[in-house]
């Protein structure tokens, strides 16, 4: 039998060509041209896989004109069907920026560039802003649709979400320069003997490391009927104008009768409150708002144990969500401040002991006594003649331990009192 001549196939419209095989991307542009190829030709059930695609999938003419969008491109745009169709996608209602934040001029977005190079523009990041203040950041590619003599004929946009990805990113930024910002803080207090002196330039520097608007202290404290205050101690802001030192309810405030008894328990047992002030129950919007809050990070501050205080951080800008690395980070600043507290506290309990002690031995060793010039003995308050050690012991804290001086030894238990000179009766 002959040996089988190999078949050779020629290459077709629809055949993967071998230089678009090499990547997950350019083997899924191929596949959606192939899509675009169908639709053309109104098959509705490619229509169908069109719309279950987990992508945003645009399809415009010649010049760039939407005609065909599925309903993941509606949830990633934040718009409807009725505002996409008709528009070239950089005509699209929502602002789109570049990664710097910066708006993206016409003729440098994807779609544009695509039709006007007649080539594929691959994974350009660009963000489409949400009526909320929020940016949803999408990987776009750009295909353009060529017949036989080269001449456009429609164009494929391909939409991925790459929210998550730049927000795990900007995250774990933001926890490293928070981070560094705690390293600076722990030995800042390390060698200075005053936490307060100090605390200006910390809150300073915390607060530009978190990129918050205001960072302020409060310290906690009783009235003298026992209720339970709280008063500001220091504060930072970005903007003069966002200051609330002057702010009365900052100075002195009551945690119960003013409305924020819910944070009580929280921050008590080292809990953090954070959020949109707008979802706060209204007894505390009605103190938050008037100070132009929008987002808020209370920590908490204990000291020895105890519920000492809280540092707050502002947003008055925007909307923030605290991610959990950021809370944590700015928990360790409020847990080393807590420690260089406590640790002020032990020094000066120290130094109040030693002064006690001082004075003591001053009040004791100090002024005039009267004396035996015999015995040796000392008339005490009660005019009472006591030994020197009884006395002093019982006016300070000297514990006496008794012995025998090499002179008494060789004055009164030597020869002639009992002792022979080599210390044997």
């Amino acid at each position: 039998m002959p040996p089988k001549t190999p078949r050779t196939q020629g290459k077709r419209k629809t055949d993967i060509p071998d230089d678009t095989a090499q990547t997950a991307l350019e083997f899924s542009v191929h596949c959606f041209s192939r899509l675009a190829n169908w639709i053309t030709d109104d098959r509705q059930d490619v229509l169908k896989i069109f719309e279950a695609i987990n992508r945003g999938l645009i399809m415009t003419d010649d010049q760039g004109h939407i005609s065909l969008v599925n309903s993941v491109t509606e949830v990633f745009t934040g718009l409807k069907r009725s505002e996409i169709l008709g528009k070239t996608f950089s005509d699209l209602a929502r602002p789109i920026i570049a990664p710097d934040g910066s708006p993206i001029p016409k003729e440098e977005m994807p779609d544009q560039r695509a039709l006007n190079q007649k080539q594929v523009i691959r994974d350009t990041v660009l963000g489409i802003r949400t009526p909320g203040g929020s940016v949803r950041w999408l990987g776009l590619t750009a295909v353009p649709l060529t017949n036989n003599t080269g001449e456009i004929e429609a164009m494929i946009i391909i939409l991925a979400d790459n929210t998550w990805m730049r927000e795990a990113k900007e995250t774990l930024k933001n926890r490293n320069t928070i981070l560094e910002a705690v390293s600076y803080v722990a030995k800042r207090l390390l060698i200075s003997p005053d936490w307060s002196t100090c605390l200006p330039e910390i809150l300073e520097r915390l607060g530009t490391a978190a990129g918050v608007s205001r960072l302020y202290l409060f310290r906690n404290f009783h009235d003298p009927k026992g209720e339970l205050m709280t008063s500001q101690l220091f504060e930072w802001s970005m903007d003069c104008d966002l200051s609330q030192a002057e702010n009365p309810e900052c100075q002195v405030h009551n945690w119960h009768s003013g409305g924020m008894e819910r944070w009580i328990p929280i921050l008590s047992q080292g809990k953090t409150i954070h959020g949109h002030v707008k979802d706060f129950p209204e007894s505390e919007r009605s103190l938050l708002v008037p100070q132009d809050i929008q987002s808020i990070l209370v920590v908490p501050v204990h000291v020895e144990s105890q519920w000492w205080g809280f540092m707050g951080y502002d947003e008055c800008q925007r909307e923030r969500d605290w991610s959990s690395a950021e809370i944590d980070a700015l928990k360790a600043a409020a847990d080393t401040l807590g420690v260089a507290i406590e640790r002020a506290h032990l020094d000066e309990q120290r130094r109040q002991l030693q002064e006690n002690l001082q004075n003591a031995l001053t009040r004791v060793l100090s002024g005039y006594l009267p004396i035996c010039a015999v015995c040796k003995k000392i008339r005490d308050e009660d005019n009472q003649w006591r030994p020197v050690d009884s006395f002093i012991r019982d006016h300070s804290e000297l514990v006496f331990s008794h012995g025998i001086c090499p002179d008494c030894v060789e004055k009164y238990y030597r020869e002639g009192h009992g002792l022979k000179s080599n210390g044997s009766e």
